[in-house]
């Protein structure tokens, strides 16, 4: 279950967006329609579904909320921090996503190393066994 995070959905869309569910859902899907033209459709009871906890709200939808009125995803996902991001915090998550997705690609050149040794290691000893079995 989704509680806490529905909570500060409908916290959201009723002090920051200022809007009613209808008009929140219509927003959002034409803003996710315009990014990405396939992309999901919200209706009025979805959102009631996102902050009744009963599903958990897609990327998409944040997303959107984040361009639309800058949704803060520390506060929506942990309850801190203001419900907004202001240009400093924007930047300060720019470079640590940077710095993520850095470390990201050292650790998997790491485990593309690792898996090469293990394969090594183990045909090294498959061939000691079949030598040994002889």
């Amino acid at each position: 279950m989704y509680i806490e995070e529905g909570k500060r959905l409908n916290m959201f869309i009723e002090r920051i967006c200022k809007m009613t569910q209808k008009k929140f859902a219509e927003t959002v899907t034409e803003a996710n329609l315009k990014a990405n033209p396939d992309g999901k459709v919200f209706n009025r009871s979805d959102i009631t579904r996102y902050i009744s906890g009963q599903m958990a709200m897609p990327w998409s939808l944040l997303k959107v909320m984040r361009k639309l009125w800058k949704l803060n995803y520390e506060w929506m996902f942990e309850g801190t921090g203001p419900m907004q991001v202001d240009k400093a915090n924007d930047r300060k998550m720019a470079n640590d996503v940077t710095e993520i997705l850095a470390t990201v690609l050292v650790l998997e050149g790491a485990l593309t190393s690792l898996r090469k040794d293990v394969k090594g290691l183990a045909g090294d000893f498959y061939a000691f066994k079949h030598e040994s079995a002889k």
